[in-house]
């Protein structure tokens, strides 16, 4: 029943400027091509000749069932299962309709039938679009997510190339530093070397003018 297709007497009642009601009247009289009953007890009920118009409307054009009302409480008739249904407490009383012409009644039968097979036709339709829509977002969020893959991919490359750049930076720093304390360091001995053989050769020097002056001296 979740495919009936459903009319409400409001809509239609309304428009009209009267009350939506659905009343049971025993023993009336219907001079309609379809007569609806309720049954009630052992006993058969005619229906409301308005509602008894809109159900007849309604089975002639191959509607599984039309929704009713009666002082605020909403029924679904029930074609495919000849029901009426309280929608609020599920309780339901059997229905029966007659029609004034046989063949009408083949033709309703034609009708529903082929309204059910329009129905089944559009239920599978309905189940192949949603299959095709849920396998279309399927694909949809496995590109999105090998997407997804790939950008984080491709971030933890650059991180990697970015470290690697960093740390071949760091090690290129720490050898240019290596190499200039080296030059200092030589710079420095070279330095001493050469402060040493200038006061070598000073105090060489001033032992040889000692020396002569001491000879000198002793001439004298």
């Amino acid at each position: 029943l979740k495919l009936l297709w459903v009319r409400c007497v409001l809509c239609t009642k309304a428009a009209a400027g009267t009350s939506p009601v659905l009343p049971l009247r025993s023993g009336s009289a219907h001079s309609a091509m379809a007569k609806f009953q309720v049954r009630l007890g052992s006993d058969w009920a005619d229906f409301d000749p308005e509602a008894n118009r809109l159900l007849e409307e309604a089975i002639l054009a191959g509607e599984p069932g039309l929704q009713l009302q009666d002082r605020g409480r909403h029924y679904l008739v029930d074609f495919l299962g000849m029901v009426q249904r309280n929608t609020a407490t599920g309780r339901e009383r059997e229905i029966r309709v007659t029609f004034q012409d046989e063949s009408k009644a083949r033709d309703v039968a034609v009708t529903g039938a082929k309204a059910a097979a329009e129905r089944a036709a559009a239920a599978v339709a309905a189940a192949e679009r949603e299959r095709l829509e849920h396998e279309e977002a399927e694909v949809r969020a496995a590109a999105a997510r090998a997407a997804a893959l790939a950008h984080e991919e491709e971030e933890r490359r650059q991180r990697a190339e970015a470290e690697a750049s960093a740390a071949a930076e760091r090690v290129a720093a720490a050898a240019a530093a290596a190499a200039e304390e080296e030059r200092r360091e030589r710079e420095g001995a070279e330095r001493r070397e050469r402060e040493e053989a200038e006061a070598a050769a000073a105090a060489e020097l001033a032992a040889m003018e000692r020396e002569t002056r001491e000879r000198e001296e002793a001439e004298a």
